[in-house]
């Protein structure tokens, strides 16, 4: 077993912190449905942000369901020690990098951003790619040990 601490495990951290990342996204997700819905001000979003949102493109909402689902069977997998989670946690991780390049990509993401979170989106797509090589890790070793 390989311990970050005395009793925090390898597969543990990354369990933690893809649950936390798949709970950011289902809440980006719950947000589209509801902007889609015409809520966005009855759920005190900015303008600029329900702006943002209404012109996302359909495989851009489509991939934010994806995005989710594939975070929260990465979660469910590596809770059960099953090697397809890696699989599942690697669909996550292209899709949301496929989505962050194009939605950053857009002029109206800087109303939203405006350039002072750009460090932050750096530091998380590092830390997501980071889990793929926790995985590699993990998918080594044998499947009663992790």
């Amino acid at each position: 077993m390989v311990v970050l601490g005395k009793t925090l495990t390898l597969r543990w951290f990354m369990l933690l912190a893809i649950a936390g990342w798949a709970s950011v996204q289902a809440t980006s997700a719950i947000t589209i449905f509801l902007v889609m819905l015409g809520q966005g001000t009855t759920i005190g979003l900015d303008p600029n942000r329900i702006v943002v949102l209404t012109a996302l493109h359909t495989w851009e909402i489509a991939a934010a369901y994806i995005n989710a689902a594939a975070y929260w069977a990465a979660v469910i997998g590596l809770y059960l020690r099953r090697k397809w989670a890696f699989y599942a946690y690697g669909v996550a991780v292209f899709v949301d990098l496929a989505v962050w390049l194009s939605y950053s990509a857009d002029p109206s993401y800087d109303q939203i951003a405006g350039g002072q979170n750009v460090w932050l989106d750096w530091l998380v797509n590092i830390a997501l790619l980071s889990g793929i090589l926790g995985f590699i890790f993990l998918h080594g070793r044998k499947p009663q040990r992790w």
